[in-house]
């Protein structure tokens, strides 16, 4: 962790990390908006800013252990890497639907381009072996 030594931008950087945070809480709750990657950012700018956010983030019962599990390189779940993909292309087959029936073409080449990059990303990403018999 290193605590950037400007005032003004370690208050920059702390509102980064709140409204990525922001952004990666909604993501885990809105179909087609990531949510990990934006909670992994949040860690970023709170490691640089607030040593009680970062350490907050980092002991959360949610989001900790994903951060310190993506940071030492040991990757996803298996639920995680089949669960994902399948709501990434379900939800972003409905917005393509519906996009397509306005004849928004745009969002339509959006919509499978952030989706398809979605899931190649988490299937490029190691398989965490089984911790516990719970998981």
């Amino acid at each position: 962790m290193q605590i950037t030594r400007n005032p003004a931008l370690r208050t920059v950087f702390r509102l980064l990390g709140a409204f990525f945070l922001a952004l990666g809480t909604a993501g885990y709750i809105l179909p087609g908006l990531p949510g990990t990657v934006f909670i992994l950012i949040s860690a970023f700018f709170f490691a640089r800013s607030s040593p009680r956010f970062y350490n907050w983030l980092m002991n959360h019962r949610v989001f900790g252990g994903w951060i310190k599990d993506f940071r030492a390189g040991r990757g996803l779940p298996g639920w995680v890497k089949v669960y994902a993909p399948m709501m990434i292309v379900a939800f972003s087959a409905a917005s393509i639907y519906v996009w397509a029936r306005r004849g928004t073409w745009w969002a339509v080449a959006a919509t499978f381009i952030v989706a398809a990059y979605g899931v190649y990303y988490i299937l490029k990403q190691p398989t965490r072996p089984k911790l516990s018999p719970n998981e």
